[in-house]
């Protein structure tokens, strides 16, 4: 686990336009600290961040949800397996880490596809905020400074927030290549053709019927059934077939596939993310577990409970580790 003593851990974001909810701890920590904070390690494997969001002012009645990516292997292995393809693919083309701008050696990913644009840049973003020690009427003033750069290119936080752009080759021969933004889920039942979804493409693409493993041959004793299991004697082979065929020939978790290869069922794997509800009257808080450190405030597709403008919370990040 790593732990957090010599960063500033803490900062405020407030809510400029209702709706908007996301935040990225790591891009967030990037600027309190001045120093790059990643979502995975050098390896691809992801971080968890471990997060208290405390409700200092919250408009909605019902509160806001806090909604996180599950702690689970599914997450773990969809970003392992992305970077592991992302790194592959730059190889292949010749490309050395050490070429890549270092703030580009690792991947980036948003929460879902409502919070990153198509270029790659956020939207719907949440900033870090501070209130300045000579301030006598609780003014906030953001942590990132937009600046231009020696083209002239001016950087803003949305942009300095920007994910990994992935280059899927086209399954058709002598067309283009797609240029998606990696995200980490869906937030719509629908196609895309605009995002990489890498929780869904990972289920896709994993091989989700095994073979099946004949048990070894031992001594028959016709007075205790495991034994005889395992015996030569067999009986006959048509009813060996036919249990064999007839048992678990569905598969016993949901996809939600179709046709179409870019639909998201990752939006049904959704409904597992921890989600608590602020209060809006008290400052309640809430600690949860944030898999590469992206959390969103309210209803994953921005309606019913979610943000209002001029709400604001305090997000103290207590460790980092890895999944």
């Amino acid at each position: 686990m790593a732990h957090m003593s010599r960063e500033q851990t803490s900062f405020l974001v407030k809510v400029k336009t209702a709706g908007d909810r996301y935040i990225d701890l790591a891009q967030a920590l990037t600027a309190c600290n001045q120093k790059q904070m990643h979502q995975v390690n050098s390896k691809g494997r992801p971080y968890c961040y471990s997060v208290t969001v405390r409700g200092l002012t919250v408009g909605a009645s019902t509160g806001v949800p806090v909604l996180t990516l599950p702690n689970t292997w599914i997450v773990k292995n969809s970003v392992t397996k992305t970077s592991a393809g992302w790194k592959k693919q730059m190889k292949d083309a010749g490309f050395k880490q050490k070429d890549l701008s270092p703030y580009a050696r690792r991947l980036r990913l948003g929460f879902d596809d409502g919070a990153v644009h198509a270029s790659g840049s956020a939207i719907q973003y949440l900033e870090p905020q501070i209130q300045p020690s000579n301030s006598d009427d609780g003014a906030l003033t953001p942590v990132f400074t937009q600046y231009a750069t020696d083209a002239g290119v001016d950087v803003t936080y949305a942009i300095a927030s920007e994910v990994t752009t992935l280059v899927i080759p086209s399954d058709t021969e002598g067309s283009a290549p797609m240029e998606l933004p990696a995200v980490m889920l869906s937030n719509a039942t629908g196609a895309t053709s605009s995002h990489f979804r890498a929780v869904g493409q990972y289920l896709r693409s994993r091989n989700v019927m095994r073979e099946d493993q004949q048990p070894d041959d031992s001594v028959l004793d016709p007075t205790n059934f495991m034994v005889r299991l395992f015996s030569g004697a067999q009986p006959e082979t048509d009813e060996i077939i036919s249990e064999a065929q007839e048992f678990q020939d569905v598969r016993p978790y949901t996809m939600e596939l179709d046709s179409s290869a870019n639909f998201g069922p990752e939006f049904q794997t959704a409904t597992s993310r921890n989600v608590d509800t602020l209060s809006a009257t008290t400052h309640d808080s809430v600690t949860v577990e944030a898999p590469l450190g992206l959390l969103c405030l309210g209803d994953v597709d921005g309606t019913g409970n979610t943000t209002t403008a001029s709400d604001v919370f305090e997000i103290t990040v207590h460790a980092i580790y890895e999944m």
